[in-house]
């Protein structure tokens, strides 16, 4: 992390996602505002996680999903009682938009960049598109940890 809160971790060309999973409990780590050029979807997998986003703070029930604003300083917020394990997938912007793209995939980055006063982009419980977003994140991870195993079916022909 460089002194403005920059956070930069170098992509696999192969595969141009970042996945963490992190396990937070009360005090077990440092807090600290971050930003960066990646692309980020956090969700917490279980336990209440709070997330700063700028000066606004969301919280997130297990299984929900939040769009993170990456060039807007955010962090992990500790509380008493905090245990959760989170994941979160990085991407660069031009996995989804890039010269040569259709115009109207530039639409798909809309959820990532907020304007001010913009509330934090969470998909709630209640969402129906919940399920799907689960489905396409649990193909993505089984794709990034099976990657370098042979007969991996996410392989391109």
């Amino acid at each position: 992390m460089d002194e403005t809160g920059r956070y930069d971790e170098a992509l696999d060309r192969e595969f141009p996602f970042v996945v963490r999973l992190f396990h937070f409990g009360h005090k077990d780590y440092t807090p600290g505002l971050t930003w960066h050029e990646r692309l980020e979807v956090y969700l917490p997998l279980d336990g209440i996680t709070r997330m700063q986003m700028a000066e606004q703070q969301v919280e997130l029930e297990p299984g929900e999903i939040l769009i993170v604003d990456n060039l807007r300083l955010h962090m992990t917020v500790d509380y008493p009682g905090f245990d959760s394990r989170v994941i979160v997938v990085s991407f660069l912007p031009e996995f989804v938009y890039s010269l040569g793209s259709p115009s109207h995939d530039y639409f798909f980055l809309l959820p990532f960049y907020f304007r001010p006063g913009d509330r934090p982009h969470v998909v709630r419980q209640n969402s129906p598109i919940l399920p799907q977003m689960h489905a396409s994140l649990a193909q993505l991870l089984r794709c990034y940890f099976e990657r370098s195993a042979p007969q991996n079916s996410c392989a391109p022909n």
